[in-house]
């Protein structure tokens, strides 16, 4: 197999996506074998990356089945990765090349691995996945700053209480927070847009222990679709500050990325170097799990497993 970056950069979340293939047949059928992940792959003819370079091999059955190993073997890999890293929170148990589903706690990992796997996420019931990932996005992010934070969906589309245009969403955070104060720059105009979200989804913050201003702010951004790996650079701190005079006194506030695709180490590192800390399913998860009893997180519990059994195909 080739060796170089951008290759192996997609190579990895290639693997990744049969990986989560798996996954999801065995959350419906409760257990399946490793190789379900594979299956789309064999139809389609789509097993070349894993082609064996042995020139003794000149039977292309034998060439095949070796395909078909090696890239068993990787998923298998990325499986007991998964595994290794979520500890009691991942939410199947592998044995010999056999994978078994048990629910967990929070059913968050169930649901960022139906939002990962659904062929759209804009029809249907389907819409509702962003939708309730931003939202449960923001109070993970809460839980993770731990004692004294809060936070507040921006995001459009929002909910009632925030409004409807953007300056209205930025004036309840202007409330909350005593800071970001609202004072567009000259001859900008003073209503930026009707329901957009300048790409900014939720805001999480972390209260001075005095309540004086200087509070650490986490501007939030998700991406939930199958071109996530393009979203790095769509929280634009200058594009957001432009509104605010000031935007807030510890500046520049932290930009952060959620997605509930799970990302190789490689992309890992490559999304950090764009969109500031990034959070995929498995940090996600990590919280909801340790924060699954909580009434805030609690509450979205049979709304996100109840989505995440009808994915429409």
């Amino acid at each position: 197999m080739r060796t170089d970056p951008y290759y192996k950069k997609n190579l990895e979340q290639r693997i990744i996506k049969d990986a989560d293939q798996a996954e999801f047949s065995a959350m419906i059928k409760d257990s399946v074998l490793i190789d379900a992940g594979l299956y789309d792959d064999m139809v389609s003819g789509a097993l070349d990356d894993f082609e064996t370079h042995d020139e003794t091999i000149t039977e292309k059955w034998h060439a095949l089945d070796l395909e078909y190993d090696s890239a068993n073997s990787e998923v298998y890999k990325e499986i007991e990765r998964r595994s290794e890293i979520l500890g009691e929170s991942y939410p199947f148990k592998i044995k010999k090349n056999q994978i078994t589903y048990h629910e967990s706690k929070s059913h968050f990992y169930e649901f960022c691995l139906a939002i990962s796997t659904a062929q759209n996420i804009t029809t249907g019931n389907n819409v509702f996945f962003p939708r309730i990932f931003e939202r449960m996005s923001a109070l993970l992010f809460k839980q993770y700053l731990g004692h004294d934070s809060e936070c507040i969906h921006v995001g459009s589309p929002r909910d009632a209480e925030i409004g409807k245009k953007f300056k209205e969403a930025m004036e309840k955070v202007h409330t909350i927070t005593n800071e970001w104060i609202w004072n567009p720059i000259a001859d900008f105009g003073d209503d930026p847009q009707t329901t957009g979200d300048e790409g900014l989804d939720f805001i999480a913050w972390k209260n001075t222990p005095d309540k004086r201003k200087g509070k650490l702010f986490i501007l939030g951004q998700c991406a939930c679709g199958g071109d996530w790996d393009t979203k790095f650079s769509d929280l634009n701190l200058g594009k957001i500050g432009k509104w605010f005079n000031p935007l807030c006194y510890i500046n520049p506030p932290v930009r952060a990325f959620t997605t509930p695709f799970h990302l190789s180490d490689t992309n890992l590192s490559n999304a950090q170097s764009q969109a500031g800390i990034v959070f995929d399913r498995t940090r996600l998860t990590l919280i909801a799990e340790r924060f699954s009893d909580f009434e805030e997180i609690a509450f979205w519990k049979n709304k996100i497993q109840e989505l995440s059994k009808s994915v429409i195909y």
